[in-house]
């Protein structure tokens, strides 16, 4: 056979090389692919990741959409669907935000006018008590954070079991406090800047 080969022109050394490499190559993939396999088999063993989960991997917090034997599907905080091979999931450092008692401070900043500041900071704190992700203890509280040229800074400060959807809920209290000023008459102030024009 190699006598043929060599007839044709064929370099056998140089056939017999790629197709070790080809071999070489084919069981490396396999070698991943079984890895996941087992790695999902762990996974679904074990139950320390489940369903609906909320994992951090290094500063990315995802929720588990679906855990199959090879990859599981995870949701990031922008709605993007991610497949993932199990193997990453299991030789990486993994938190898990659903199997801990997570509270969290949170706040939201507001300017005013100094006229309104007594009146804006019992409806700022209305709002937090009423919003369903806000837990009641610790009591949400608002302070004066800072004093402008034009306004007055109040920080709501709150604390929540969110570790997901963290900016949805930030972005929600800021609507609810909005609407609350606007029903009760409080305007938010903006710098104004006067130019003078010498003729």
């Amino acid at each position: 056979m190699s006598a043929a080969l060599k007839l044709l022109g064929i370099d056998v050394t140089v056939l017999i090389a790629g197709s070790a490499a080809l071999l070489v190559g084919i069981g490396l993939g396999l070698q991943g692919l079984f890895y996941d396999f087992i790695s999902g088999i762990i996974l679904l063993a074990e139950g320390t990741i489940k369903i609906g989960n909320v994992i951090q991997i290094g500063d990315k917090r995802v929720e588990i959409l679906a855990i199959r034997f090879r990859t599981s599907v995870v949701k990031t905080r922008d709605e993007k669907e991610i497949i993932i091979p199990n193997s990453f999931l299991t030789k990486n450092e993994i938190i898990n935000w659903s199997n801990q008692k997570n509270i969290n401070r949170h706040y939201i900043s507001v300017q005013v006018n100094e006229k309104d500041v007594e009146k804006a900071m019992i409806l700022m704190q209305q709002v937090a008590k009423t919003h369903p992700k806000v837990i009641a203890k610790p009591e949400p509280y608002v302070r004066i954070e800072e004093f402008t040229d034009y306004s007055v800074s109040l920080k709501l400060l709150f604390w929540s079991e969110e570790v997901f959807a963290v900016g949805r809920m930030l972005g929600d209290l800021r609507l609810l406090v909005l609407k609350s000023f606007r029903e009760n008459h409080i305007v938010i102030p903006v710098p104004h800047q006067v130019i003078t024009i010498n003729r």
